[in-house]
This record gives C-alpha cells, structure tokens and sequence, in this order.
C-alpha cells in the first residue's frame, strides 16, 4: 500500500478508537412498529384523487402596468440576481477503452491542458455554453459533483483525472462569470412572470382554502363532484408506492406521507401547495398489508433499518464531535 508501518498503525489506532465511540455513544433498537412502517413504504400501494388549481391558469389574462414592474424590480433586486457562471470542456475516456485509459494514466504528467488530450489521444474534446453549479451540463445530465469540481479549477487548468459512474473525466474550466443583477430592461418579462407567479399563488390560496373550508363544513365525501360543481380540474391516479411518481404531482416525498397516513375515502383537511398549484387531495384505495410476506421479510428490513438508523447516528455523532472540539475532518 506504499504506506510507512509507523503511519498504518497509527490510521488502524484512530479507526479502533472511533469504532469505541461508536459502541457506546450509538444504540440501535427498532421497534416492530417501525419495521412495519418500513415494509409498508416498500410494498403498500394507493390511489388518490384531486381538485387541482394550476398557477399557470391563473396567470392567464393577467396585465401589469409597467410602473408596477419597475417598482418590484427595484424592491426586489436580489431575487433577479443571477449566480456566478462558467464555460468548461471536457472529455470522457469509457472503462471500456483500457489501452487508451492505459496510455492516459502513464502520461498524466504530460497534460498541461484539456486539448492535450485531443491533440495526443485523439480524444473527443466537449465545451458546454455558460453554466451555473446547479445546471446540467450538455452531453452529461445533471452531475453536481462534476459541475462543483469545475467551478473550483483555476481557469485553463485541466483537472485530474476523475473517476465517475460514466468512465474517467477531465475537466477545465475555460471562462468564468462573476454573479450579477441584470438591468431592468433587460429582464422586464422575467420581472413580469414573477409578479404574475406571485399573485397567482396568492389567488390559488384563498381558492384553496375556500374549498378546503366547504369540505369541512358541508361535511363532503366525494371531491369529484364538487370540483364539477365548482368547475376546477380534477385527476384520478393510477396506483403508486411510497416513491414512486405520482401522476401529474411528480415526486414528492411531502405528498407521499399525507397520501399514505389518510385512512380510505379520506380527504387531507389542507390544501397542498406544490411548484405548479395547489392541491385538494383525497385517498380513494389503499392495499392492505400482507402479513405472511411481511412475516417471512420482516428480518431483511430490521437490518436494512438497523443499518440506515446506524449511518444516521454515525453522522450525528461525528458532526457533534467536530462542532464540540473545533476539529477538522
């Protein structure tokens, strides 16, 4: 391993004191209950309706006067203020490709820039158009580790070989953009959409509330008729698990945990507010738990939960650990 004996035994003295720790600050007892409720996000299916008050159509006919736009654009200025940006290249050598992964790893030393590779490998050489850190990169997808990497690079400084679930990359960052707040004329319909996106949620609200309000009071059990009645959209879903994608709501862990604690036919008293609307939400089915499968898979998921409630204290105790002694990791 290339490692001195005195250093090796000094990392395998720190890891056995940290394993200490570990045994006497870190207790794991899961409850059946809590085995259960595991099970159930895994296997237990549902399906919901909903009334759905979309934002977009709200927005619909909506006009500004320009000196509004203006005095929001002034009151609200960090809100328009766009994040530093950068121009990259990069290339991607496949696992695939051993002998030329070979030849690469053997000539490290001799890549002074990006194009390096290109001119001496006859590797494909990319550049993207300005991004931000939390934007895809073209040809790649969304990848925020890579996107951090680059950022972090002097400019025209090629990075080092980095190893990826896609093969091994390389990165240079060739331009950079400080953050900035664009002029007003430049971005008078961005100024525009907000103002609209911003009275069309407070439109949907008072709608939303409204609703939930007649449900309770009149005491209602079927949303579908008071969303003709009321003339608002309405969806019934196919089946869906815990994670999976909900049909025309995405995936929304948030969503998830009301959809999966209402009892059948029931009716969530609030609305749910999302990025595209605000939501009436009732439970139309729901499986059952299946006893025998849950008794014959009931050991697998304690230690799956064993080990995600082990990790999660871990990291709790380490964060507690450097925050009390100042340390760092």
């Amino acid at each position: 391993m290339h490692i001195e004996p005195q250093v090796f035994e000094e990392y395998i003295r720190s890891f056995l004191k940290i394993e200490k720790l570990y045994k006497k600050y870190i207790k794991i007892n899961p409850s059946e209950s809590d085995v259960r409720k595991l099970y159930k996000k895994d296997t237990q299916k549902a399906k919901i309706s909903y009334i759905a008050i979309p934002y977009d159509k709200l927005k619909e006919g909506l006009k500004i006067p320009e000196n509004e736009l203006e005095k929001f654009y002034q009151k609200n200025k960090s809100f328009f203020k766009e994040e530093p940006k950068i121009k990259m290249k990069y290339a991607i050598i496949t696992n695939d490709d051993k002998e030329k992964l070979a030849l690469i790893r053997n000539n490290l030393n001799n890549l002074k820039v990006i194009d390096d590779l290109k001119n001496k490998f006859s590797v494909e050489v990319k550049e993207t158009a300005f991004i931000g850190k939390k934007d895809p990169i073209e040809g790649l997808g969304w990848q925020p580790a890579i996107n951090n990497i680059a950022f972090s690079l002097k400019l025209k400084k090629i990075s080092p070989m980095l190893e990826t679930s896609i093969g091994y990359i390389f990165l240079q960052k060739e331009e950079e953009k400080a953050a900035f707040t664009p002029e007003f004329a430049d971005i008078k319909t961005k100024v525009e959409d907000a103002i609209k996106d911003s009275l069309a949620k407070e439109k949907a609200k008072v709608l939303a509330d409204k609703l939930a309000s007649k449900i309770k009071n009149e005491n209602i059990q079927n949303i579908r008729k008071l969303a003709e009645q009321e003339k608002y959209d309405f969806k019934d879903t196919s089946e869906f698990k815990y994670y999976d994608y909900i049909e025309g709501l995405g995936l929304n862990e948030k969503v998830s945990k009301i959809v999966f604690s209402l009892k059948k036919d029931g009716i969530y008293p609030h609305p749910i507010f999302l990025s595209k609307g605000a939501y009436i939400v009732q439970l139309k089915d729901i499986s059952p738990i299946d006893e025998k499968d849950f008794a014959a898979k009931k050991g697998e998921y304690l230690e799956r939960l064993k080990q995600s409630l082990e990790l999660m204290q871990k990291i709790r105790l380490l964060s507690q650990i450097k925050k009390e002694s100042n340390a760092r990791f």
